[in-house]
């Protein structure tokens, strides 16, 4: 013994179908031909299938309940899915704070701007102020040297005053720049905030249009069978009812939300379609020059007593080339002719192609 448990051996009575299966197969079979027999032939297979009249109407009826428990049901889906009126209000919140800062900003401006005003008058009350000099003797005014009323009260009052108020004008007209200042940053924060808020809008309207479209398609593809088989769950009826008139009512259906404005048409103006990755173009691997055989030197080498050998010539010379020089020919110090120049380029000029190997 090994311990084994080993399986009953099922009988026949096992693997017979039971009374849940073969209910369930004979809906499935009833199913199919309702939907793609006439009335009174569907009437026909339930009765051969051991159906009775009841049944048959039965099977209609519920086809209508569940026709109407089906539509109301995807209707409360659809009603549920956001249909874009939140959308205008994104970032609405922060453009209202942002415009409050440019109106407080306008405001101070405005103030700073009426103070210089009376700054300004003050000063030249101040400054413009007559000075009493008092009375003074004959000789005082008849002395070789000026007067000197700096250290009279009622000047040293005036002037004070004076000082006082040109001061506080400058304050006044600094006040001002600042808040000119201020209303600028302000200004240009609102109008970031108003980008934003456009931004967040068109992804909203974008957003609500494709998920009201994926709603709306697979809605219409769930009851898209709706309007058939209630007309033939109606005639069924008729049939089993033997009325001379059949009067099929409305099939229930389901009804598109309403969507705010722009939703609609957010494919076009408010969603950017998704931009493809270009393809790169593999790089070639740039072609080498097969080295060429023999000296390097082949050529006639200009300028070699100048520790630099060149395979092209002199150029610039303008005078007396030889066949293969493409310059001119060289000078001092070695043997002209072609292949087997020596020496310093004419007229200073450089060699062409210089190979230092050589």
């Amino acid at each position: 013994m090994t311990g084994e448990v080993v399986p009953e051996a099922q009988t026949a009575s096992d693997l017979a179908p039971t009374a849940s299966d073969l209910a369930q197969t004979r809906q499935l079979q009833h199913t199919a031909a309702f939907t793609e027999m006439s009335p009174t032939a569907f009437i026909s297979v339930m009765a051969s299938s051991g159906g009775s009249e009841t049944d048959c109407r039965d099977f209609a009826t519920e086809t209508q309940t569940e026709i109407s428990t089906s539509v109301t049901s995807t209707q409360a889906t659809l009603d549920a899915i956001d249909n874009g009126d939140g959308c205008a209000q994104e970032g609405q919140t922060e453009v209202s704070t942002a415009q409050d800062r440019v109106d407080n900003a306008q405001t101070s401006l405005t103030a700073a701007q009426a103070d210089v005003v009376t700054k300004e008058a003050a000063k030249h009350v101040a400054c413009t102020a007559d000075v009493n000099l008092g009375t003074m003797g004959l000789n005082a005014l008849e002395m070789e040297t000026c007067f000197d009323y700096t250290n009279l009260a009622d000047y040293t009052t005036i002037k004070a005053a004076c000082t006082s108020a040109t001061s506080a004008l400058t304050a006044a007209n600094q006040l001002v720049v600042t808040a000119q200042a201020d209303l600028t940053n302000a200004q240009t924060a609102h109008a970031a905030a108003v980008t934003e808020a456009a931004r967040l809008m068109s992804a909203c309207l974008c957003r609500v249009h494709h998920e009201q479209n994926a709603a709306w398609s697979a809605a219409t593809s769930e009851t898209a069978s709706h309007a058939a088989d209630w007309k033939q769950a109606h005639e069924v009826v008729c049939a089993l009812d033997q009325t001379t008139t059949c009067t099929v009512p409305t099939c229930p259906t389901v009804t598109q939300p309403t969507v705010a404005a722009g939703v609609a048409n957010a494919d076009d103006e408010h969603c950017t379609s998704t931009p493809t990755t270009a393809p790169t173009t593999a790089p070639t691997t740039a072609p080498t020059t097969a080295a060429t055989t023999g000296s390097p030197c082949s050529q006639h080498t200009c300028c070699s007593q100048m520790g630099a050998n060149c395979r092209s010539g002199c150029y610039n010379t303008g005078a007396g080339q030889y066949a293969g020089d493409t310059g001119g020919l060289c000078s001092a110090g070695g043997t002209t002719g072609p292949g087997n120049s020596a020496g310093a380029c004419q007229g200073g000029n450089a060699c062409q192609d210089c190979n230092p190997a050589c």
